[in-house]
């Protein structure tokens, strides 16, 4: 809320207005920009659902608030979120930021970054449930193998960035690729 000093912005709120389309499309395009700009980390490739962490919240927001800030749910990417922005931006025709939050989960990405992948510190074939990114584990994997967020990153790359689906026994192929791919291959 508006009001608050932490938690003023929160990514499933965000990518849920787009998904829902319980949001005017205009209304749609300003959130998921709002979400861009407050939630993005560059410099660690990282979305994180939340921003301020969650501290000294009154009343406690509960469990997540037991986080340290950057943790998991509190301020962390938490995958289940970056998954929604990625379907919520190609939903919304925004291919590039789809592609950029697609690789902020993507564990094989995230492990073959030369800088990012040692600090990552996980499996590069098993998606996180979230990567802090408070100091001084800023980028570091936790809960891996413990996610069902693993299946939501390939529905939204099948689904929403390749869109490849089928709808009453037929296929429809319709892509929101990023402009760097040249061509789409499906087998």
């Amino acid at each position: 809320a508006q009001a608050n000093a932490e938690c003023r912005i929160d990514l499933i709120a965000q990518a849920w207005s787009v998904l829902s389309e319980a949001a005017p499309a205009e209304r749609q395009r300003i959130a998921m920009a709002s979400a861009d700009r407050a939630l993005s980390d560059a410099e660690l490739g990282l979305l994180r659902l939340l921003d301020p962490p969650l501290a000294q919240a009154t009343p406690s927001a509960g469990y997540i608030q037991a986080y340290p800030p950057g943790v998991r749910e509190n301020g962390g990417q938490y995958s289940h979120g970056a998954v929604w922005a990625v379907m919520a931006w190609a939903q919304l025709g925004q291919a590039d930021a789809a592609w950029r939050a697609f690789v902020a989960v993507s564990p094989a990405h995230r492990a073959a970054h030369p800088v990012l992948g040692p600090i990552y510190g996980l499996e590069p074939y098993a998606v996180a449930a979230d990567v802090y990114s408070q100091p001084p584990y800023g980028g570091r994997g936790g809960w891996s193998w413990y996610t069902g967020s693993a299946a939501g990153l390939y529905r939204a790359a099948v689904q929403s960035i390749c869109v490849l689906q089928v709808q009453g026994g037929r296929v429809r192929l319709q892509p929101a690729l990023p402009s760097h791919w040249r061509s789409l291959h499906i087998t």
